[in-house]
C-alpha cells in the first residue's frame, strides 16, 4: 500500500481528499497544522510516498513549511493543491523543485492520476539509485543475446527512440512558460539578457534494446535530473520536457554563462555516468537562445531554441 500525509487546514478537503486516495488503496494521513505535519512525517517518514500540501492556510504560511521540508532533506515528492493562483506563488514553489502544482477545485480523476503518477517516478528514481550503489560496474540493460528476452517487446533504434520519446514534439511545461514570460520582461525593463537551454540524452549507438524502453527513460530521466537540478540555482530554473529532455531558464545570463552552465551540466554527466552506468550508453545535445540576440518574444525564443535542438539531434543521427 502507498502512504500519503496531506497538510490543510480545511476538513473537508482532507476528507475529499483521503476519501478519492482510500478507493485505489493509497493511505491517507491527515494533518491540519504544520506541527500536526511534521510530527506525522517524524513519525512516518520511512513509509511516506508523497506529500500533498496546502499554500494558504488560515493560519500559516504554506511556502515556510515547503522550506522547512527542503531545510529537513526530506526526500519525498511534494504536490500543491491549493486555492492559491497567482504566478508569484507558482515561480516561488517551482524553484524548490515541487513536483507537481493542482489548482482547487479539481477534477479527482486528474488529481488521481498526477498523484499516481508522481509516486511511480518518485520510486523508479529511488530504485535505480540503490542499483547504482550496489555496483558502480553493473550494466543495467538488457543484452540482444539473453535468453530470456522478451520476443514480443518492441525494438527501437536510434532515431525511432527520440523522436518518439524525447519530448522535442511536446508542448512546454506551463511553470516555465509563465516563468519566461516574467523573465523576459524584467530583462526588457532592466535592459539585461535572459537566457534558456534546453539538453536532451541521445543514444550514441544504433545498437537496439530489448527491453520496455519506456519505463527505462522514466528511470534515467529522474536520475539525470536529480543529479543535475543543484546546479541550477534560484533564479535560474529546471524542469522534464518528456522523456530524456530538459529545458532551464537563466535570468541574467550571457551567451558566455550559458557556456559555463553547459560545461557544468557536462561534468556533472561525467560524474553521473560512473554511478549508473546506463547513463555511458548517451551523451548530452544542447540547444540555447538568448535575448535580444535571437529574438524578443517568448514565443519567438522558444521556437528557435526548439529548432537548435532539432538541428543538434538530427546532426549526431
Amino acid at each position: 500500500m502507498q502512504n500519503i500525509i496531506i497538510l490543510d487546514d480545511m476538513s473537508y478537503m482532507r476528507y475529499r481528499v483521503k476519501d478519492l486516495l482510500e478507493e485505489k488503496d493509497i493511505k491517507v494521513y491527515e494533518t491540519s497544522t504544520s506541527f500536526e505535519f511534521f510530527n506525522k512525517l517524524y513519525e512516518k517518514k520511512d513509509n511516506i510516498d508523497l506529500i500533498i500540501l496546502e499554500l494558504g492556510l488560515t493560519r500559516e504560511d504554506g511556502f515556510e513549511v515547503v522550506e522547512k521540508i527542503r531545510e529537513k532533506n526530506v526526500d519525498i515528492p511534494i504536490v500543491i493543491l491549493t486555492k492559491v493562483n497567482t504566478r508569484d506563488a507558482f515561480a516561488k514553489v517551482i524553484r524548490e523543485g515541487i513536483s507537481d502544482y493542482i489548482l482547487k477545485p479539481f477534477d479527482n480523476k486528474v488529481l488521481l492520476d498526477r498523484i499516481v503518477k508522481t509516486i511511480k517516478e518518485s520510486k523508479a528514481s529511488k530504485e535505480e539509485v540503490s542499483i547504482g550503489k550496489k555496483s558502480k560496474v553493473q550494466k543495467i540493460y538488457i543484452s540482444e543475446d539473453n535468453e530470456n528476452i522478451d520476443k514480443d517487446k518492441e525494438e527501437f533504434d536510434k532515431g525511432k527512440e527520440i523522436a518518439d520519446f524525447n519530448g522535442i514534439e511536446e508542448e512546454l511545461p506551463e511553470e516555465f512558460k509563465i516563468y519566461f514570460v516574467d523573465e523576459l520582461n524584467k530583462a526588457k525593463t532592466d535592459n539585461t539578457k535572459v537566457s534558456s537551454v534546453v539538453f536532451t540524452l541521445i543514444k550514441n549507438t544504433d545498437e537496439e534494446e530489448k527491453i520496455d524502453v519506456k519505463e527505462s527513460y522514466i528511470t534515467l530521466t529522474e536520475v539525470f535530473y536529480k543529479g543535475i537540478k543543484d546546479i541550477f540555482k534560484a533564479p535560474n530554473f529546471i524542469t522534464k520536457h518528456g522523456l530524456l529532455t530538459f529545458v532551464a531558464l537563466l535570468p541574467n545570463c550571457d551567451e558566455e554563462k550559458v557556456e559555463d552552465m553547459k560545461n557544468r551540466i557536462q561534468e556533472k554527466y561525467k560524474m553521473l555516468s560512473l554511478i549508473y552506468p546506463q547513463l555511458s550508453q548517451y551523451h548530452v545535445g544542447y540547444g540555447n537562445v538568448t535575448y535580444p540576440l535571437d529574438g524578443d518574444t517568448v514565443e519567438a525564443l522558444i521556437d528557435k531554441l526548439m529548432d537548435k535542438m532539432r538541428e543538434n539531434i538530427k546532426l549526431k543521427e
